[in-house]
Parts: structure tokens; C-alpha cells; sequence
């Protein structure tokens, strides 16, 4: 069994909604240069907080985030919401969106924790 870097949220790489470049079966690409593993973020989340191997990281719809256990660093990903007048004209509210990424996850055999 190799040895995983312990996963603190002491330390974490943050970035919103906007910078998710793809979804796929694998993971979610960030950016250009962060993946967030499903199959690596399953096996920290089991290590470290137990349960069935398929939880990949916790969501709070209160603070819209998604916390992932990626090693060494989880990553963070925020849904902003814009200002009241702007979400009003917008195609798509932050709520819809973060629930979006929750059915994605579904969709692949994956969960995530609930803390609110």
C-alpha cells in the first residue's frame, strides 16, 4: 500500500468555478496545469475519513464549494456569485451551476461529503 502525504486543509490551492477547463470519467482539469484525480481524491478521502472508496471530497452549498482531497494539496473550487443585478440577467445562477458539478460527479460513480 504506498504511502500518501498527509491531506490537511491548513493548506489548500483555490480557484472558482470559472477555471474548470473539462469534466471527464478521470477528473475535473483546472486551468491549464491542475487535474483533480476522481480515482486518487477516492482512495485519499477512504485513507483518511473512511467510508465506500467512491467519496472524492466534500461540497458545502451554503459557502457553493467543492473541497477535493488531492495530493499533497486539496483543491478548493468556489462558486461566485455575481451581483445581485448581474445574477438576474445571467443564463445560469451559481446555485444551478454548483449543483451541475454535483450531478457531473454522480454521473462518473462518484460523491462528495456534505457539510451543510
Amino acid at each position: 500500500i504506498p504511502q500518501i502525504t498527509p491531506i490537511t486543509f491548513d493548506d489548500y490551492d483555490i480557484c472558482t468555478a470559472n477555471n474548470i477547463v473539462d469534466i471527464n470519467e478521470y477528473g475535473i482539469t483546472v486551468d491549464s496545469f491542475r487535474f483533480i484525480n476522481f480515482k486518487e481524491c477516492a482512495y485519499n478521502f477512504k485513507q483518511i475519513e473512511g467510508g465506500s472508496g467512491k467519496c472524492v471530497g466534500e461540497r458545502d452549498i451554503t459557502d457553493l464549494s467543492f473541497s477535493f482531497y488531492t495530493s499533497p494539496k486539496p483543491i478548493v473550487i468556489k462558486f461566485i456569485k455575481n451581483r445581485r443585478f448581474a445574477e438576474f440577467f445571467t443564463r445560469e445562477k451559481a446555485v444551478s451551476r454548483f449543483h451541475k458539478l454535483q450531478e457531473q460527479i454522480i454521473k462518473y460513480g462518484y460523491t462528495t461529503r456534505d457539510l451543510s
